[in-house]
């Protein structure tokens, strides 16, 4: 520690220097006499030499450390208590700061293996491609997500699936990339997704250039309601940005990442209608009500991947906040380029469902995204690389920033975790069976970690 350092570093050398003095004036002490026997020798055919002054100062030296080296040893005795009590002192401080110290918000507690928190894990979808952002719906029955079957699809498009993993259907019927799916808790036939539909004409929307490193771009899309019985658009809820979106080249137009609350009534989005990525809330329960949208956030930066607390008086999402004046316009400059750069530093934000009380969770410095709410609303599960860069766990962690624990600790990915509506089951999305890297299936856990998330950390 520091102030071990600092006793290392201060009062050790004082203490070796003190013994070094002693040690010298030991020396000289004994070396003076020898010079003078020397003297008295050499001088002794000298008639005119006074050898009684020469026996003076050998008497005097002789005499000396009575009084001189008792002052000296004195003082150096004074010394090294002192030292020796303030040595004692640090030791005790280290002790009982280190006893006080809050643990490092950064370091996990609890149990780190995955048997604690699941009784039971199964894949409900397999082979190549991925299965992503798969949500549930109000009976805990049905799933819907985006994927891409083959790893040549080049689009995501909107799939359900039975919790047993049968019944997979293809629900989107259109050409361009459709993403962020989410059942109406109102009606679970209709499902809400944004989708560019075919605004960039047949075929998948243009990529970025890799040239510019590994970039989101912002398609201009729009969300609506679907029938997943007959894959008809029944509703668009964008309705605002509909007339202005037509040019698929308008700025601004990238509305996606939609959930709606428990009881059906608001719907929590993404936008980039003020010309930053923002979230939005509107009330979707009746169609008259279209168009009136809540700006909810207003720091620059990316905010997104929002979910109401299953009470629906609070809000979850992610959120990138650029941190210099370099990072801000780098930003702002890949908005008017339609596009944004893959957030290397997301946190995990908490708001009241009105926006106000607008805090971070967490300060882990690293890619945290995909947070959801534990089924009694005491705190939040998410992903985060925050351990190791190259691979994203699941967490969970309490509503006051504290007892951060992992849950997952297999594959190099787990993400997109949601609980049923029940609480008895996670849904997450991981490549640790994966015959690919970046092909990934959709997993089903009987979670059984409530003892473990109510456990004290010194009881664990």
């Amino acid at each position: 520690t520091p102030q071990l350092s600092f006793v290392h570093s201060l009062i050790l050398p004082i203490i070796s220097r003190i013994l070094f003095v002693l040690h010298l004036l030991h020396f000289s002490h004994f070396r003076t006499f020898a010079i003078m026997d020397t003297i008295s020798e050499t001088e002794s055919f000298n008639h005119n030499f006074d050898s009684s002054k020469l026996e003076s100062a050998k008497q005097w030296l002789r005499t000396r450390p009575k009084s001189f080296y008792a002052v000296i040893l004195a003082l150096a005795a004074v010394i090294l208590c002192v030292s020796c009590v303030f040595v004692l002192f640090m030791i005790i401080f280290v002790v009982v700061r280190a006893a006080a110290r809050p643990d490092d918000p950064r370091k996990p507690v609890g149990p780190k293996n995955e048997d604690f928190y699941f009784s039971s894990l199964k894949a409900i979808t397999s082979g190549p491609g991925t299965f992503a952002e798969a949500y549930w719906d109000p009976t805990g029955e049905y799933l819907v997500g985006q994927a891409q079957l083959t790893r040549e699809d080049k689009c995501d498009e909107i799939y359900t699936i039975k919790r047993d993993g049968s019944e997979l259907t293809h629900i989107d019927n259109y050409d361009g990339i459709t993403t962020c799916a989410y059942f109406v808790p109102s009606n679970p036939n209709y499902v809400l997704y944004s989708s560019t539909l075919d605004k960039y004409g047949k075929g998948c929307p243009p990529k970025p250039d890799r040239a510019l490193g590994y970039i989101w771009p912002l398609y201009n899309q729009e969300i609506y309601v679907v029938d997943r019985h007959t894959r008809e658009i029944v509703h668009t809820i964008t309705k605002d940005q509909e007339e202005r979106c037509k040019d698929v080249n308008a700025p601004n137009c990238y509305d996606a990442e939609a959930t709606i609350s428990k009881d059906g009534e608001t719907m929590i989005f993404t936008s980039s209608r003020s010309g930053d990525l923002e979230l939005y809330s509107m009330n979707i329960s009746s169609r008259a009500a279209d168009g009136q949208a809540k700006r909810l956030t207003y720091s620059p930066g990316y905010d997104g991947g929002a979910f109401f607390s299953n009470s629906g008086k609070q809000i979850v999402w992610r959120a990138n906040r650029p941190k210099t004046t370099d990072e801000l316009l780098r930003y702002k400059a890949m908005l008017d380029f339609g596009a944004i750069e893959g957030i290397n530093h997301m946190e995990i934000y908490v708001m009241n469902a009105d926006g106000s009380g607008q805090r971070p969770l967490t300060k882990l410095g690293a890619s945290s995204f995909a947070p959801n709410w534990l089924p009694d609303d005491s705190g939040i599960i998410f992903s985060s690389n925050f351990e190791n860069p190259s691979e994203f766990h699941l967490y969970t962690i309490d509503l006051n920033g504290e007892n951060l624990r992992r849950v997952t600790e297999k594959g190099g990915f787990n993400g997109f975790p949601m609980f049923s509506p029940d609480g008895a089951s996670l849904a997450f999305s991981s490549n640790r069976d994966a015959e690919m890297p970046y092909d990934m299936h959709l997993y089903i856990a009987e979670w059984s970690g409530f003892s473990y998330l109510n456990t004290k950390n010194e009881e664990l």
